[in-house]
């Protein structure tokens, strides 16, 4: 495994002391300022730290159990032992710390024979471990558990080289999570979806610009499922079970795609902002439609602009366009949606696009249609 590190602009190796950690290649893994975050492939989550100390800095991410005390999960994911916060990590815990826990019963702690005093919730995922992991500028999340369990990653408040996941009280069966930003989405199983973060453009998308610091239901497509979700800079998008794309947040280098005329699919009076030639911020999911009206299978969101695919495996793409990331062949934004030739041209099927902050990734596969005349 490498990693390139911005501040020297080199590829750093971590063979060496993330070996010993992973037995193969991780299952996710992100970045969020100068660490790297992944689950290996036992369910662990870790943190490396990019320092200029000679001795790297890899650190487990321990649980947060429901009795306020700290649960590191051992190597297979099928052991927790919980520790009291502040304390150094040990394998046991001493019978004065399983003392002063007994009276943590009623928050759904268990005795689990001489090792320690289990969360319920922790001992019954620990055979799963971590599942998911995605950041953004301002924070991590992840999901953990057979329920699926959403939560946040933070730095342990004794300043220390510990980091907490510390879960949501809910959403759970999260099967998504997507991080702008300053905001995060998170999809259910039942294809709800939840907002968390700052709301200062609309990103949220529940009709004001309050900062929401627990996942909140957006209520204006509760009764729409949706099957997957996107969170950029400071907008959002998803995709519903039938192909309509739902978009919504700050649209100042057009990545929204909506007209400014937005009569027709205003969910609520006062949703949208309008400039002279374009909508501001929305605040409301807004239903956006491609060109010839095609429903939609992948969405992605970048810091200013989006990118969608089709069912016929065509890509859209809109907003900012300063360093080519629209893929146009120009460095052009543009306000609506728009198929980028290349593909087409090339006779390439798109199946999935990522949006990078000022760039655009996509997957592809030869098309087996000939080229239309």
């Amino acid at each position: 495994m490498g990693c390139m590190n911005g501040e020297m602009g080199k590829l750093i190796d971590l063979s060496d002391d993330l070996g010993n950690i992973v037995s193969s290649s991780p299952r996710k893994l992100c970045l969020h300022e100068d660490k790297l975050f992944f689950i290996s492939d036992s369910g662990e989550c870790f943190v490396r730290e990019f320092t200029n100390s000679t001795t790297p800095e890899v650190n487990k991410v321990l649980l947060e159990s429901t009795c306020g005390s700290t649960a590191v999960l051992q190597t297979g994911g099928s052991q927790v032992t919980i520790l009291e916060q502040g304390n150094k990590i040990n394998d046991k815990i001493c019978d004065s710390q399983k003392e002063e826990l007994k009276n943590c019963t009623n928050d759904g702690c268990l005795r689990d024979a001489d090792d320690a005093l289990l969360s319920c919730k922790a001992k019954e995922l620990s055979t799963v471990g971590f599942i998911n992991l995605s950041a953004g500028d301002s924070h991590v999340l992840a999901t953990f558990g057979r329920e699926k369990q959403p939560g946040k990653i933070k730095r342990h408040e004794d300043g220390a080289y510990m980091y907490i996941f510390s879960p949501f009280s809910q959403p759970i069966g999260v099967q998504e999570i997507a991080c702008g930003k300053e905001h995060a989405l998170l999809l259910t199983a039942q294809g709800l979806v939840y907002s968390y973060g700052m709301g200062s453009r609309g990103q949220l998308g529940h009709g004001d610009i309050e900062r929401e610091d627990v996942p909140k239901l957006l209520e204006a497509i509760a009764c729409v499922p949706m099957e997957t979700v996107s969170a950029g800079g400071w907008h959002s998008a998803c995709i519903s079970a039938i192909g309509d794309m739902y978009i919504w947040g700050w649209n100042e280098s057009g990545q929204l795609g909506l007209p400014p005329d937005l009569e027709s699919s205003r969910t609520e009076e006062g949703s949208s902002h309008v400039m002279a030639d374009r909508i501001s911020f929305q605040m409301v999911p807004a239903v956006l439609d491609l060109p010839g009206g095609v429903n939609v299978s992948k969405v992605s969101c970048g810091s200013r602009h989006t990118a969608a695919v089709s069912y016929d495996k065509r890509l859209y793409t809109w907003g900012w366009g300063k360093y080519g990331q629209l893929g146009h062949g120009d460095v052009q934004s543009r306000d609506s949606p728009k198929l980028v030739d290349f593909f087409l041209q090339n006779r390439l099927d798109v199946l999935d696009v990522t949006c990078g902050d000022w760039s655009s990734a996509v997957y592809t596969c030869p098309s087996p249609e000939p080229m239309p005349r």
